[in-house]
Protein backbone atom coordinates (compact mmCIF):
# COMPACT_ATOMS: atom_id res chain seq x y z
CA UNK A 1 0.00 0.00 0.00
CA UNK A 2 1.57 3.18 -0.90
CA UNK A 3 1.37 6.27 1.46
CA UNK A 4 -0.64 9.02 0.37
CA UNK A 5 1.58 12.61 0.16
CA UNK A 6 1.43 14.55 3.64
CA UNK A 7 0.10 18.18 2.93
CA UNK A 8 2.53 20.74 3.45
CA UNK A 9 2.85 22.34 6.36
CA UNK A 10 4.05 26.01 4.90
CA UNK A 11 0.75 26.70 4.24
CA UNK A 12 0.82 27.80 7.90
CA UNK A 13 3.75 29.77 8.25
CA UNK A 14 4.79 32.43 6.47
CA UNK A 15 8.90 33.06 5.66
CA UNK A 16 9.71 36.49 7.34
CA UNK A 17 13.69 37.72 6.29
CA UNK A 18 15.29 41.02 7.93
CA UNK A 19 18.90 42.16 7.67
CA UNK A 20 20.64 42.58 11.32
CA UNK A 21 23.70 43.19 10.72
CA UNK A 22 25.97 44.70 13.63
CA UNK A 23 22.54 46.59 15.08
CA UNK A 24 21.98 44.33 17.97
CA UNK A 25 25.56 44.42 19.05
CA UNK A 26 25.41 48.41 18.34
CA UNK A 27 21.74 48.42 20.73
CA UNK A 28 23.37 46.84 23.21
CA UNK A 29 25.83 49.26 23.37
CA UNK A 30 23.47 52.36 23.10
CA UNK A 31 20.94 50.91 25.99
CA UNK A 32 23.70 49.94 28.24
CA UNK A 33 25.39 53.42 28.24
CA UNK A 34 22.11 54.99 28.43
CA UNK A 35 22.14 56.72 25.29
CA UNK A 36 18.49 57.48 24.42
CA UNK A 37 17.73 59.22 27.40
CA UNK A 38 20.57 61.15 27.29
CA UNK A 39 20.07 62.75 23.66
CA UNK A 40 16.61 62.65 25.08
CA UNK A 41 17.52 65.27 28.32
CA UNK A 42 20.15 66.93 26.61
CA UNK A 43 17.72 67.05 22.91
CA UNK A 44 14.54 67.11 24.49
CA UNK A 45 11.84 67.49 21.75
CA UNK A 46 9.02 70.34 22.98
CA UNK A 47 7.30 70.83 20.39
CA UNK A 48 4.00 68.69 20.76
CA UNK A 49 3.32 68.06 16.94
CA UNK A 50 6.94 66.44 16.35
CA UNK A 51 5.98 62.92 15.44
CA UNK A 52 9.27 61.69 15.89
CA UNK A 53 11.67 62.77 19.09
CA UNK A 54 14.70 64.02 18.22
CA UNK A 55 16.64 61.77 20.44
CA UNK A 56 15.21 58.70 18.25
CA UNK A 57 16.41 60.52 15.06
CA UNK A 58 19.88 61.22 16.36
CA UNK A 59 19.45 57.29 17.06
CA UNK A 60 18.49 56.94 13.64
CA UNK A 61 21.87 58.57 12.88
CA UNK A 62 24.18 57.14 15.05
CA UNK A 63 23.26 53.65 14.20
CA UNK A 64 23.17 54.43 10.31
CA UNK A 65 26.82 55.99 10.92
CA UNK A 66 27.89 52.34 12.38
CA UNK A 67 25.97 50.57 9.77
CA UNK A 68 26.70 52.38 6.67
CA UNK A 69 27.87 56.15 6.06
CA UNK A 70 25.30 57.17 3.69
CA UNK A 71 23.98 60.76 3.26
CA UNK A 72 20.87 61.94 5.03
CA UNK A 73 18.61 61.73 2.20
CA UNK A 74 19.25 58.23 1.89
CA UNK A 75 19.12 57.17 5.59
CA UNK A 76 14.99 56.43 5.69
CA UNK A 77 16.22 54.07 2.54
CA UNK A 78 18.82 52.53 5.15
CA UNK A 79 16.70 52.44 7.89
CA UNK A 80 14.17 50.14 5.20
CA UNK A 81 17.38 47.62 4.31
CA UNK A 82 17.78 46.70 7.83
CA UNK A 83 14.81 45.57 10.78
CA UNK A 84 13.33 48.60 11.48
CA UNK A 85 12.98 48.11 15.05
CA UNK A 86 16.54 47.57 15.87
CA UNK A 87 16.86 51.29 14.61
CA UNK A 88 14.46 51.89 18.07
CA UNK A 89 11.61 52.87 15.65
CA UNK A 90 8.05 51.32 15.81
CA UNK A 91 6.40 51.45 12.53
CA UNK A 92 4.62 54.15 12.96
CA UNK A 93 7.46 56.38 13.66
CA UNK A 94 9.07 54.98 10.33
CA UNK A 95 6.79 56.61 8.38
CA UNK A 96 7.42 60.13 9.69
CA UNK A 97 11.55 59.23 9.01
CA UNK A 98 13.00 62.09 7.03
CA UNK A 99 16.00 63.93 6.10
CA UNK A 100 13.73 67.21 7.29
CA UNK A 101 13.16 65.74 10.11
CA UNK A 102 16.96 64.29 10.47
CA UNK A 103 17.55 67.33 9.92
CA UNK A 104 15.56 69.34 12.73
CA UNK A 105 17.12 66.54 15.05
CA UNK A 106 20.88 67.75 13.75
CA UNK A 107 19.71 71.41 14.46
CA UNK A 108 18.70 70.81 18.04
CA UNK A 109 21.34 69.28 18.65
CA UNK A 110 23.49 71.78 17.44
CA UNK A 111 21.98 73.93 19.79
CA UNK A 112 22.26 71.62 22.64
CA UNK A 113 24.90 71.77 25.42
CA UNK A 114 27.02 69.16 23.64
CA UNK A 115 29.70 69.57 26.26
CA UNK A 116 27.15 68.53 28.94
CA UNK A 117 26.39 65.64 26.57
CA UNK A 118 29.66 64.70 26.02
CA UNK A 119 30.57 64.75 29.68
CA UNK A 120 27.50 62.39 30.48
CA UNK A 121 28.10 60.34 27.78
CA UNK A 122 31.55 59.92 29.11
CA UNK A 123 30.17 59.43 32.71
CA UNK A 124 28.22 56.65 31.87
CA UNK A 125 31.03 54.33 29.94
CA UNK A 126 32.90 55.56 33.57
CA UNK A 127 30.23 53.55 35.22
CA UNK A 128 28.91 51.17 32.81
CA UNK A 129 32.20 49.37 31.84
CA UNK A 130 34.43 50.15 35.00
CA UNK A 131 36.77 53.05 33.64
CA UNK A 132 38.18 54.43 35.95
CA UNK A 133 38.50 58.64 35.24
CA UNK A 134 40.33 59.87 38.43
CA UNK A 135 43.18 60.56 36.04
CA UNK A 136 42.83 61.69 32.92
CA UNK A 137 45.43 62.65 30.58
CA UNK A 138 45.08 64.93 26.89
CA UNK A 139 47.00 63.54 24.10
CA UNK A 140 47.74 66.50 21.36
CA UNK A 141 47.20 64.99 18.05
CA UNK A 142 47.72 68.23 16.44
CA UNK A 143 50.89 69.98 15.99
CA UNK A 144 51.63 73.74 14.74
CA UNK A 145 52.79 74.19 11.00
CA UNK A 146 55.70 76.24 10.99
Amino acid sequence: MLAQPRKPLAENFALSTERLGPLPLVNHFIERLGLTELLDQYVPTTDRRCALPHALALGVLLRSIVVEREPIYREAETVHAYAASLFGLEEPQLRQLGDDRLGRALDRLYDADRAALLTSVVLAVGRSFGVRLAVARVVRTDFPSR
